[in-house]
């Protein structure tokens, strides 16, 4: 190979817009996924079929890809054009897709999976069945306030 091939492969491959990343690839290595991810290959198809009826797959993007985006997102920490670069895209498609990924699975994971289903329980379900006479005389309530009590737990 000459120098003048050389440069020309790096030149292509400079301005080329391969992506470093991507999902839809059978080709993907298992380690990328928990690097990029931090799900197991199995475990990033489970999340996608959850997900992947609600997402269209674009010539911008494909529902895995939407999906890797937004799980790069909150497994590295990084700035949307860092992920845009990884995915040879621009920032405002990761925006986009870390938007649509985000809502869907607070739908399909948040509110099926956790139980905060919006009717769930409802004020007067939970007031009825766990309501407390002792936090009513305590704090001079009525029988029909709600109380919730929290802790940081979880936070």
């Amino acid at each position: 190979m000459s120098s003048n091939d050389v440069g020309d492969l790096i030149l292509h491959l400079a301005t080329s817009n391969r992506s470093f990343l991507d999902f839809s690839s059978k080709l993907m290595p298992e380690e990328k996924y928990l690097l990029y991810t931090g799900l197991q290959r199995n475990n990033f198809k489970e999340l996608n079929d959850l997900i992947k009826h609600r997402l269209n797959n674009s010539p911008n993007q494909t529902a895995r890809n939407a999906l890797g985006m937004f799980l790069c997102l909150m497994r590295l920490s990084i700035s949307q054009n860092q992920i845009a670069d990884l995915f040879g895209t621009n920032q405002v498609v990761i925006s986009e897709a870390i938007n649509t990924v985000a809502k869907l699975l607070d739908e399909e994971l948040v509110l099926f999976y956790l139980r905060f289903k919006p009717t769930h329980l409802t004020r007067d379900e939970a007031i009825a069945t766990h309501g407390s006479q002792f936090y009513n005389k305590i704090y001079d309530q009525r029988d029909d306030t709600l109380k919730i009590t929290t802790d940081g737990s979880y936070l």
